[in-house]
């Protein structure tokens, strides 16, 4: 029997369709030549370069085709198999959550120096209604873990008059119960100005939280996966916010604030438009409590 050299590039460039494309596939055929002296049959193995890992890897997911030459068999892969699902092996905490914004205002905050107002603000005529209060700002977690007194928000007069805010009931439901303080009477706001409702007065335990303060003097008030807070006049709901769940977006010790630049009829509902505070008031303690939210900025 003589021997039969067989160039592989002649192989590749042939057109047979006995040869077929290599290209993303790998398998065996069978190749016959027949020399002058004798029928010979010449078994020719070849893989494509590049595809050898392939093939191995992806050996599950082969699929048989018919054969080129009767009797012969090959396998080739079939792009159309989908790869078994992945099983999560533990739960995303985030899962539902909302990523919150970060937004800090070019140049830090803007120092006004406001002169002398001619006309100096006068006391509101009627009590205050629906809209003249808003919570702007809010820290749902000051720090990990349980009896937090930390956690606080922001409440703004958004009258033009120094509005009465004393007797207000403010409150957040505590499952079937609820928490709630009322705003010492006689506790009046300039046009702007805040006060700040938080777990605690005692400023070894609210992170020394400054200004206008008034407590439930509860811990864990706020709940981490959304809440609501309302403030009321008698029966008159004069604000209500309810936050979701931020997930890990929001960090610990971080308050997000309602910009100060934001036009005053703008939906505080849409969280996309509130952003952590940059400012640091206090050792570990990011936000801008009773002071202007002008450390971010609106959109």
């Amino acid at each position: 029997m003589g021997a039969v050299s067989v160039s592989v590039d002649a192989i590749l460039s042939s057109k047979s369709p006995q040869i077929g494309e290599l290209s993303g596939r790998c398998y065996t055929t069978r190749i016959r030549f027949m020399s002058s002296r004798a029928p010979l049959s010449l078994y020719v193995a070849f893989v494509a370069l590049g595809a050898v890992a392939a093939c191995s890897a992806a050996a599950d997911s082969k699929s048989k085709k018919e054969p080129v030459i009767p009797g012969d068999e090959y396998w080739s892969f079939d792009d159309d198999v989908d790869p078994d699902p992945l099983v999560p092996d533990e739960v995303n905490d985030d899962s539902g959550a909302f990523t919150v914004s970060s937004r800090p205002k070019e140049g830090g905050i803007d120092v006004v120096d406001a002169g002398t107002d001619a006309s100096a603000p006068t006391a509101c005529k009627t009590p205050v209604g629906p809209g003249d209060l808003a919570i702007v700002e809010l820290t749902i977690s000051s720090r990990s873990g349980s009896g937090d007194f930390g956690e606080w928000f922001e409440v703004k007069n958004t009258r033009d008059c120094i509005s009465d805010v004393g007797g207000l009931v403010v409150s957040s439901p505590r499952g079937t119960l609820t928490d709630s303080f009322t705003v010492p009477i006689g506790t009046m706001l300039q046009p702007g100005e805040t006060f700040v409702g938080g777990n605690s007065t005692d400023a070894t335990k609210n992170n020394s939280l400054p200004g206008l303060v008034f407590s439930f003097e509860k811990a864990d008030v706020l709940k981490n996966d959304g809440d609501t807070i309302t403030i009321v006049s008698g029966s008159t709901t004069v604000d209500s916010i309810t936050y979701p769940k931020f997930g890990t977006s929001l960090a610990i010790g971080v308050s997000l604030e309602f910009p100060a630049d934001c036009p005053p009829a703008t939906n505080r509902g849409d969280w996309a438009r509130w952003s952590v505070s940059g400012s640091t008031f206090s050792t570990g303690q990011k936000g801008t409590p009773n002071a202007p939210n002008a450390d971010v900025t609106c959109f």
